[in-house]
Order: C-alpha cells, then structure tokens, then sequence
C-alpha cells in the first residue's frame, strides 16, 4: 500500500483509499500520506438525496480539519 501510494505521488497522481472501516487503518494511511479516504469509518452509503443533504453542511476543509490532513 504504501509503495503504491509513493509510486502516485511520484506520478503526479493523487491516491484514494476506499473502504476504511477502523482508526488503525485511517492512522495508517494518514502516515502514508494517502490524498483521500472513503470508508464505512466516515459514513455508510447515502441515497442521493440524504448525501446532498449531507454535502451541503460539509467542506472539503472542514474534513481535511477533522482527519488533521492540513488545509
């Protein structure tokens, strides 16, 4: 994982971790310097409706804050 991660970077390209379900595993990847995360551990899955409701009272700031991934 962390090969892949370093091998984007090096690319240019930005690494999405999907399916991060545990805080080992978010404390993992932030180490990691994975770019995003997705994951039962942030939200189950929305119906369309209930995620633009829910987007609508997020940023990208403000979870980047919440993980401590830096503005």
């Amino acid at each position: 994982m962390r090969a892949v991660i370093e091998i984007s970077h090096t690319l240019g390209a930005q690494v999405v971790a999907e399916g991060v379900e545990t805080g080992q595993q978010l404390a993992i990847l932030r180490l990691s310097r994975c770019d995003f995360l997705q994951g039962y551990l942030f939200c189950r899955p929305l119906t369309a409706d209930l995620f633009l409701t829910w987007a609508k009272g997020h940023s990208r700031n403000d979870a980047r804050r919440i993980l401590n991934l830096g503005a």
